[in-house]
């Protein structure tokens, strides 16, 4: 949190004086409001608690200097009454950094925290990012402090990494990109992690998609995670995919996190789906997977049908259900969804899901979650949404949650 509180204060004055010395800047962003009351088990007792939640999110361009832009986001939280067990946070910040681009995006450099997609580099850091892209060859470079939460308070205190890639043009629809990343973790002199990665995306034919990865661990000296997924389209209605997924969630966690004795095992999935247009607002689609771990196997199947209606097809009604076999237990999952347009601008949603087990957990054979919410846009700028959640289950009993979010997006001009 003394991270976050420092990076956020040193935000807060650059943006004060980017305010005040620049003319004709641009402001932009989203504010989101959220009173919550809801209720749960503490000690054995149900408790109410009412806690107000804030995300605010702000860019701002045209700052004097070509291709200079900030941007910022961050929550805060208040209390109503009844502290928030196992919360202790009451604010932090998402991301806070200056942005720099060059001739046309050839060359970027971020400064602050931020969040990195670069393969194994992908994290949320304090620190520099440095791109350069042309001619279809891209490179990335990162380096910084790594952000983490209360279970990792050690958790690295440098890291650097990147990514190099190159897009394959060969068609308007054909090509894809080959991406190599690394990323080296440390915790004052001792190594945290060392990883590497190759991300591949094909499209070899009109029709047949080509997605997957493999990243590995230098000090377990092992493939830890990695994936497939195939997708074919014979047909504008018809798609047919087959997914396969190995992964070691230890390799995922530093090794100063108190999760990581926890997760040692090796997980792999092996499956597909198909997804059909039957008519144009009609759709239905299968699935099926194959779960190994360790010594346990398990699969889960089921299917949907999905009906889009009315003025642009905005109102939906979804049916579904699932069965899943596992070695000690089984369940049916019916879910039931609905997206209706009660006006011009208010909405209306309901999401119901049920799971009945084989056999009973905690003298319960079921677990429910119901959950109706109405949105109405006031405005372009303005959106106001009330949702309720009501669950019940072997582990939770019965709670419930209600939520109010109002949400104002504006743009303007800063000065003149």
């Amino acid at each position: 949190m003394k991270q976050g509180f420092k990076t956020g204060l040193a935000v807060f004055f650059l943006i004060t004086t980017l305010l005040t010395s620049a003319q004709g800047a641009t402001l932009t962003g989203s504010s989101t409001t959220m009173p919550m009351f809801f209720q749960e088990t503490v000690g054995g007792e149900k408790v109410d608690f009412a806690p107000v939640y804030e995300y605010l999110r702000l860019s701002l361009s045209d700052l004097g200097v070509q291709g200079v832009s900030l941007h910022l986001s961050g929550w805060a939280k208040a209390e109503l009454y009844d502290y928030l067990p196992g919360d202790a946070k009451n604010g932090d910040l998402n991301y806070g950094y200056l942005d720099w681009q060059l001739g046309n995006r050839v060359l970027q450099v971020r400064a602050g925290r931020q969040f990195v997609f670069m393969g194994v580099a992908s994290r949320q850091t304090d620190g520099v990012m440095v791109r350069f892209e042309k001619y279809n060859l891209g490179v990335g470079l990162i380096g910084g402090s790594p952000v983490t939460g209360p279970e990792e308070s050690s958790a690295g205190d440098f890291l650097t990494g990147g990514q190099i890639y190159y897009t394959l043009r060969l068609r308007q629809d054909l090509g894809g990109e080959l991406a190599l990343s690394y990323l080296s973790l440390q915790n004052g002199e001792q190594p945290d992690q060392s990883l590497a990665g190759l991300n591949l995306g094909l499209r070899p034919m009109s029709n047949l998609d080509i997605s997957g990865h493999v990243y590995y661990d230098f000090l377990q000296k092992e493939i830890y995670d990695a994936a497939v997924i195939p997708t074919y389209q014979p047909w504008r209605t018809l798609k047919v995919s087959l997914r396969y997924y190995h992964t070691i969630p230890s390799a995922l966690i530093s090794k100063n996190s108190i999760f990581s004795v926890f997760s040692n095992a090796e997980v792999q999935k092996l499956g597909g789906g198909v997804d059909y247009d039957i008519l144009r607002n009609l759709t239905v689609q299968a699935d099926y997977l194959y779960l190994f771990y360790n010594d346990y196997f398990g699969r889960e199947y089921g299917g949907s049908l999905s009906y889009r209606y009315g003025k642009k097809s905005r109102n939906e009604v979804f049916l579904g259900i699932r069965r899943g076999d596992e070695d000690e237990n089984g369940y049916i999952e019916p879910r039931v969804y609905l997206r209706q347009e009660l006006g011009k601008n208010l909405h209306l949603g309901l999401n119901l899901i049920c799971a009945f087990y084989d056999e009973s957990i905690k003298d319960q054979d079921y677990s429910l979650s119901l959950g109706p919410d109405l949105s109405y846009i006031l405005n372009k700028n303005i959106k106001l949404v009330g949702a309720f959640d009501f669950t019940e289950s072997p582990i939770i009993q019965e709670e419930y949650r209600g939520t109010l979010k109002l949400v104002y997006d504006f743009a303007g001009f800063v000065s003149e």
